[in-house]
């Protein structure tokens, strides 16, 4: 009995009050519809705490010596890059005048190959080496 007599008010009223009952409606639905959070999609993955191994490096950028232990940092993005910093404190007896630079040597990530590197050793002891791979 209520319904029709608001039905029949819409009808008697026209369309200010389809307007105010549609309003209403939407109202009523926003006040019940649940507010989620949405987490923010990561970014990339990081891997801190493993180790690596490299050779030094002299000034043409030829690598030599036996292989040293570092600590890596592994990044992968959203998008697929992955890459790799090794950083390294120098072999005991190691002794530099100047900072080092080379690039473009072969690097492995996993099973897969790249040659989208960099290297420096510098004369405080400290070398790191990087390797990005585009997947």
């Amino acid at each position: 009995m209520i319904a029709r007599a608001l039905f029949g008010l819409l009808l008697v009223r026209g369309t200010i009050m389809k307007k105010f009952v549609a309003t209403l409606g939407v109202a009523a639905i926003m006040s019940v519809a649940p507010i989620l959070p949405t987490a923010p999609a990561a970014a990339a993955t990081i891997i801190k705490g493993q180790d690596c191994t490299g050779k030094l490096f002299d000034e043409n950028g030829t690598f030599y010596g036996d292989e040293f232990t570092g600590s890596l940092i592994s990044r992968t993005t959203k998008s697929g890059i992955t890459t790799t910093t090794c950083h390294f404190d120098l072999p005991d007896g190691t002794v530099l005048s100047k900072s080092l630079h080379t690039s473009g040597f072969p690097c492995y990530i996993g099973d897969q190959q790249t040659t989208d590197t960099r290297a420096s050793i510098s004369p405080g002891g400290r070398m790191v080496l990087t390797c990005r791979l585009r997947a």
